[in-house]
């Protein structure tokens, strides 16, 4: 895994990258069914929002750093849904 990066980032970038390339991106998770299932739900969203590869990007720009106390790594979808929900359809 890329230091610093969760591996909710990682899968994002790459979905920019196929996004980018026009390219259809198919991802395993490795018997991780809660993972699979939060990219399932989290691209469904985006879909359902119309978001474009430019506005995922920026959105994964204002993403902050947790705090030290947050124990789970699947904090970046969290914080992209809470952007959408801010956002005017």
């Amino acid at each position: 895994m890329i230091p610093n990066l969760s591996l909710e980032s990682i899968i994002i970038i790459q979905l920019l990258a196929a996004g980018v390339a026009q390219r259809r991106l198919d991802f395993c998770t490795f018997g991780d069914h809660e993972t699979a299932e939060r990219c399932r739900r989290f691209i469904d969203l985006l879909k359902q929002k119309k978001q474009t590869i430019g506005d995922i990007y920026r959105m994964l720009r204002q993403v902050q750093t947790p705090s030290a106390g947050r124990v789970d790594e699947l904090f970046v979808f969290d914080e992209i849904e809470k952007l959408l929900n801010e956002k005017k359809d």
